[in-house]
């Protein structure tokens, strides 16, 4: 007997085509498929505009880029041309700034020192804590120890009504 090409093709047995895998098991255990008939109901809900339906919902991030902000000689070179200093002498201004504001915050009255226009200034003075034992926020029932914390010295800085203009 002559087989053909196509009679050969025919009988020979078919190549095995790999399957591709089940995304999820076909297999449904009986305890599952009491949840199923809540996830068929949530389609419902979400047309009706239900908070619970959203709540399963993931929200995308949204990336916000941080805007750059100025470098010590960007800052002095700024100034510099708007006020036809050098960036020396800008320099020497925030250095002499800086000393004055030093020399008033450290006296030992209560100082405020407002730089005009921008911000005032001021120290203040937290006193020392003692060790104790509270309650616990994380652990209900349970008691922890605070340590004791020495006195401290803080700069408050609050912006000036032209300042917070600026940005409204």
């Amino acid at each position: 007997m002559a087989k053909t090409k196509a009679t050969e093709k025919a009988t020979k047995a078919p190549e095995k085509v790999p399957e591709k895998a089940p995304e999820k098991a076909t297999k449904v255990p009986e305890k599952a498929t009491k949840g199923t008939e809540k996830a068929a109901k949530v389609p419902e809900k979400a047309a009706k505009g239900t908070e619970k339906a959203t709540k399963g919902t993931k929200k995308k991030a949204v990336k916000v880029e941080k805007a750059k902000s100025l470098t010590k000689s960007e800052i002095y070179q700024t100034l510099a041309d708007k006020t036809q200093l050098t960036k020396k002498q800008v320099a020497d201004l925030f250095e002499a700034l800086t000393e004055l504001i030093t020399t008033e915050l450290s006296k030992k009255e209560e100082v405020v020192f407002t730089v005009p226009k921008l911000l005032k200034l001021r120290v203040i003075r937290k006193e020392a804590t003692t060790a104790t034992t509270k309650k616990n926020p994380f652990k209900p029932g349970e008691m922890m120890e605070v340590k004791a914390k020495p006195a401290k010295k803080m700069i408050r800085a609050r912006p000036l009504k032209t300042l917070n203009d600026l940005i409204s």
